[in-house]
């Protein structure tokens, strides 16, 4: 089983800010790894400073044996790795379709076609919401399947969601099945899901991973 994510002694945060000291952790191929914590001990942070979105101070940040450490979130995406927030995932005013589009802008409009009716595929339910503006769909569980979708665009080899249970109010199975319809049809996925304290177990195999007491 070849290491897709490889992660030691990373310290980082919001500027001079720090919150997260010395974690590691890595990520093998097909793999689900679940992050689970209380409130504010970083787990979001963990995903954001990976994907460049916070700083990152120190440690290595390794994707299939080469460092990412400081790259820039477009070079991160073209390389294979996607991230789904638990909010703002979305662009509101655009429809569902434009929205996938969206995961695959530097895509040949041949190839991008085939990866949207890919995503359908996985995600059946927005079908008949095409034309629909990603704002009219209901809450968190109506905006989760197109921001997945979207991620699933570039068939990425690693894809973070953050909160996927909140944010969908969706049951286990449910997420389970989706995940592994990622693994079998999209590409050698590894999901990293995070969930709130102890309420939600992680998907049948994944491996669960404290990131504070």
């Amino acid at each position: 089983m070849s290491r897709v994510l490889d992660v030691a002694g990373l310290d980082g945060g919001y500027g001079s800010v720090q919150i997260l000291k010395d974690i590691s952790l890595h990520v093998d191929e097909g793999e689900f790894v679940t992050i689970i914590g209380p409130n504010g001990c970083g787990k979001s942070t963990f995903i954001k400073v990976i994907f460049g979105i916070a700083t990152h101070y120190r440690g290595t940040v390794k994707h299939r044996g080469e460092s990412i450490a400081g790259w820039r979130t477009d070079q991160l995406v073209q390389r294979g790795i996607a991230y789904v927030p638990q909010v703002d995932n979305v662009f509101p005013g655009l429809n569902v379709r434009e929205n996938l589009e969206m995961g695959g802008v530097r895509l040949p409009p041949t190839l991008l076609e085939e990866r949207i009716s890919r995503a359908l595929e996985m995600f059946p339910d927005l079908q008949p919401r095409l034309h629909d503006t990603a704002a009219s769909l209901s809450g968190g569980s109506g905006k989760c399947s197109p921001s997945r979708a979207r991620s699933s665009v570039t068939l990425p080899s690693c894809c973070w969601m953050s909160q996927p249970r909140r944010s969908a109010r969706s049951t286990r199975n449910r997420l389970s099945s989706v995940s592994t319809r990622y693994v079998r049809r999209a590409s050698p996925f590894s999901s990293w899901s995070r969930t709130r304290g102890s309420r939600w177990r992680a998907p049948t195999a994944a491996t669960s991973l404290p990131m504070a007491k």
